[in-house]
């Protein structure tokens, strides 16, 4: 089984991105894919990148796939910064450590809950 989650857009294009995903999900028959996060410390094109890459994974693999947005903007603090980022469709800084970059634990182990819950739903 393969379970993976690039916590960035980051790869030189989409179509180069694509096909490491089509060959990852070739060489294991049960997998899921986790989407790419947007932070408010994203510039413009690399949260475009992520929605355009997040919106293929989830089209290609269906079921396959899990947008940790969703756990993540649950953990909102309701603070007016983490209001702000869920409406332009962002993690919550609350959900980010001081570098604003990388999940806390609190997120991490939510999202990795989502995940379990993804495998149990696909009978993995």
């Amino acid at each position: 089984m393969l379970v993976h989650w690039d916590g960035d857009a980051n790869g030189a294009s989409l179509a180069a991105d694509q096909a490491a995903f089509e060959q990852m999900a070739s060489l294991v028959s049960r997998h899921i894919f986790i989407g790419s996060g947007r932070r408010t410390n994203s510039g413009t094109d690399k949260i475009a990148a992520t929605n355009q890459r997040n919106a293929w994974l989830s089209s290609r693999f269906g079921p396959r796939y899990l947008d940790p947005h969703p756990t993540l903007q649950g953990l909102s603090t309701g603070s007016p910064e983490d209001s702000a980022a869920i409406t332009a469709g962002l993690i919550p800084p609350s959900c980010l450590q001081a570098d604003g970059t990388h999940l806390t634990l609190a997120a991490m182990n939510a999202v990795a809950a989502a995940i379990l819950q993804r495998l149990d739903a696909l009978g993995f």
